[in-house]
């Protein structure tokens, strides 16, 4: 009876992952219009809160400074005009004088979400109808832009979100971010979308309607959220708001993460999903073959690592074609198809212990601070800073 519990639980859990990757796949072509011709395009202002110096950020920018799109700005904000970043982007304001484009120091304050703290600032420098928010390391197409704001003219849709790649790999760290990224996060979206109709919304690019924003108290409405991006999603629809996506990609560029920030990052997600809704996140083991056919060793002994053999045959299979078949660019370095293996082991046992560790702990580091999470990922309890910030998520 065990055996077959195991059995079933692990082939259905490969099952699932072979769906994630068909849907990434199917859906990233995205859904364009036939043309990208409008009699004219609102106003968009590009909202992106930025800190530090992300990785590519030079190429990431200017990728938003090159857009085909004929009525736009973009407002930076910032803490202090002293950070690094500052000057990476008035380089790149010299180089494309055509393009509105400004810095906003938005200073430090004690908000228990800076980014949404940002965002809130920046959106009073401006009155467009549409605002674009944008996190500092993504990179975008020419056309991106077009494709949203057809979306939204199309289906009057007062959110419109973008799916993510993962690219730019680097690091052993980067490698699993991204993976993580381009299979689990993309694909369990994009089928949530799809399946179930209940939209998820990554807040990494997402063009926002302004008028039905200020309705809901504008961007301040969301500062007492850790998960501020997904909870917008599930308030508008709450207030029967529309929001949608026609799966325009966005890149979202890293070279350099490390293990130990990528478990970090994986430690405060798990523990965000965990609080939001309880019971799905439970289900989410059944989306990692590899840490319920570990679990089968403890129960079957040598038919259970006969399990996890053949699980990490079909994971890594699994890997290496979303890798190829959504995120090709980085297969020209052959270090990271040797490293694939190694990394695919590791992610998901860091995957495996945060999901563990997610059901006794609901406090996670951010920003430099301990934070509680409380229901709906509502930040409950704010404690003394720890250390240097990390980059905004």
């Amino acid at each position: 009876m065990i055996f077959e519990l195991f059995y079933f639980l692990i082939a259905f859990s490969c099952g699932l992952l072979a769906c994630y990757l068909l849907f990434t796949v199917v859906f990233k072509g995205g859904s364009a219009p036939a043309s990208l011709a409008a009699k004219s395009f609102p106003g968009v202002t590009i909202l992106k809160p930025m800190k530090n110096i992300d990785d590519g950020l030079e190429d990431n920018l200017v990728s938003f400074f090159t857009l085909d799109y004929p009525d736009y700005r973009i407002i930076f904000g910032v803490d202090t005009y002293e950070d690094a970043c500052v000057t990476v982007i008035e380089r790149i304001k010299k180089l494309y004088p055509r393009v509105n484009a400004s810095v906003v120091q938005t200073g430090t304050t004690g908000s228990v979400n800076p980014k949404i703290d940002k965002l809130a600032k920046m959106s009073r420098e401006d009155t467009a109808p549409l605002f674009w928010v944008s996190d500092s390391n993504t990179r975008v197409g020419r056309e991106t832009l077009k494709l949203l704001v057809l979306e939204y003219m199309n289906n009057d849709s007062k959110i419109v979100f973008s799916p993510i790649r993962g690219t730019g790999l680097g690091t052993l760290g980067s490698i699993m971010a991204n993976s993580y990224l381009n299979l689990f996060v993309s694909g369990s979206i994009l089928g949530s979308w799809v399946l179930f109709s209940k939209p998820i919304i990554v807040g990494k690019s997402m063009l926002v309607e302004a008028k039905a924003l200020n309705k809901l108290g504008g961007f301040s409405a969301f500062s007492s959220y850790l998960a501020e991006d997904y909870m917008m999603g599930e308030i508008y629809k709450e207030n029967g708001i529309y929001i949608s996506t026609n799966c325009t990609w966005v890149e979202n560029f890293s070279s350099s993460t490390s293990i130990r920030t990528f478990y970090s990052r994986m430690s405060r997600w798990a523990k965000m999903r965990r609080r939001i809704d309880p019971f799905f996140y439970s289900l989410e083991i059944l989306a990692n073959p590899l840490a319920l056919a570990f679990v089968s060793i403890f129960f079957l002994g040598w038919r259970g690592v006969g399990f996890f053999a053949a699980a990490f045959v079909f994971k890594l299979a699994v890997e290496y074609a979303s890798l190829f078949l959504v995120n090709k660019a980085d297969t020209a370095d052959s270090r990271v198809l040797a490293y694939y293996p190694l990394c695919v082991l590791i992610k998901d046992a860091i995957l495996f212990r945060v999901y563990i560790d997610s059901f006794f702990s609901k406090t996670v580091k951010w920003h430099g601070k301990k934070i509680t999470i409380g229901s709906k990922s509502t930040i409950s309890a704010l404690h003394a800073p720890e250390g240097k910030n990390e980059k905004q998520r």
